[in-house]
């Protein structure tokens, strides 16, 4: 199967406007013209039954000092009798291939010939969408489009626009929607964003075809950063692939490396213990020390949207509560220090982050996604979940009433 070549991002980026603070530079035209174009595209997309396509990706944040690129072959089956999401889904390129068969999800190695493997047991619906959301091929993909124009179309708050471009001598509209504190996902719809920004996604759009060719999203908190996917050789209700690549029993000869299936901490639990650096003081942090007390903890990285949607939440907790005796850490396994300066300069925590540079806390609480909260009183946990508004609050109030 044949991938796409590197391309300069100055080619890809013929006839792209980025500007984020600003009006876009692009001819203004009727919703109705945008919307007409967008659902030729919903039109061609909704019901097919197979789509392969090439897709190139390009992560620059000149504000995170991070770029990335990935380049590979998506194939994707729908499937109805499939639970929750509706299909299964191949990944492949040179370093690596990702399969999900419906039943079950395998990673191969193909530079270390290994493979890893999880069963659909332990992809519950909540874990199941998360994977999917965090599959970086998926991002701001084909799919992400099929699944959020529906919402577009209905959506009156988002500025739609509209204009033309010429890439290789091939004729584009040029889609670009203004979100406010909305993102793409690949499954649920618009994510609605705890944060005051801005969101821009632009889409070109085949004028003879009506299927996406390229997405940039960037926004007008950081306008230098910006994201790029394009997609090439896209191929609709095509062939099908063998039906034995979606099994890992078809793939011998690999290493098997067990993945292991963490389950967080139950309530009720003894916490365990620790001892970690605070990456902002360098002191260390001795969970037995604060016996007496109530603790939070938050489990994060800094790659992760949902993360920094948690900060204004946990900033608000520790600003009603810590005068009263919460302690507030976030733990992070993932990032060194010069990362995390440039997450706290970017989103502001009030509160510390230890540093698990081995992942040993981690793991022993058990977290397998982020963000994972576990509050803490008197060293047995209490609560281990996701940041639920309302509850968590709760739980610390009439904790630190007693």
């Amino acid at each position: 199967m044949k991938l796409l070549p590197f391309i300069l991002i100055s080619i890809l980026f013929s006839g792209i406007s980025l500007q984020s603070n600003a009006q876009p530079a692009i001819l203004s035209k009727e919703n109705a013209e945008v919307s007409e174009i967008l659902q030729q595209t919903y039109s061609k997309l909704k019901d097919i039954k197979t789509l392969q396509y090439e897709t190139f990706r390009y992560i620059n944040y000149k504000s995170q000092d991070y770029e990335n690129k990935l380049l590979g072959v998506v194939f994707v089956e729908f499937d109805e009798t499939i639970p929750i999401v509706g299909f299964r889904y191949q990944f492949d390129n040179e370093v690596s291939k990702v399969v999900f068969n419906g039943s079950g999800k395998f990673w191969i190695d193909k530079k270390n010939a290994s493979m890893e493997s999880l069963q659909a047991a332990a992809l519950k619906k909540e874990k199941l969408q998360q994977d999917l959301n965090a599959a970086s091929f998926f991002y701001n993909s084909i799919l992400s489009l099929r699944n959020v124009i529906p919402h577009i179309l209905t959506d009156t708050s988002i500025k739609k626009r509209l204009g033309d471009t010429l890439i290789d001598s091939r004729s584009y509209h040029k889609v670009l929607l203004e979100m406010k504190s909305k993102s793409f996902t690949l499954n649920e719809g618009l994510k609605q964003l705890t944060a005051d920004i801005r969101i821009y996604n632009q889409i070109l759009i085949d004028k003879v075809t009506y299927l996406p060719y390229q997405v940039v999203q960037s926004n007008n908190f950081e306008p230098e950063d910006y994201a790029l996917v394009k997609f090439d050789q896209i191929k609709i209700n095509g062939p099908q692939l063998e039906e034995n690549s979606w099994f890992a029993s078809s793939y011998p000869g690999l290493q098997i490396k067990g993945k292991e299936d963490l389950q967080l901490i139950a309530a009720g639990a003894i916490a365990p213990s620790f001892e970690l650096e605070d990456f902002q003081t360098g002191k260390m942090v001795n969970l037995p020390d604060f016996k007496d007390d109530l603790v939070l903890m938050e489990f994060w990285i800094k790659n992760c949207s949902y993360c920094i949607s948690a900060v204004p939440k946990i900033n608000g907790i520790v600003d009603k509560y810590e005068h009263k005796g919460l302690r507030t850490w976030g733990i992070n396994s993932e990032d060194n220090k010069s990362q995390l300066s440039n997450f706290y300069e970017r989103n502001k925590p009030t509160f510390s982050t230890l540093m698990d540079q081995d992942g040993r806390i981690t793991k022993a609480y058990g977290v397998n996604g982020v963000p994972q909260v576990v509050l803490i009183h008197q060293g047995k946990v209490i609560y281990a979940g996701g940041i639920v508004d309302g509850k968590l609050d709760a739980l610390i109030q009439k904790l630190l009433n007693k």
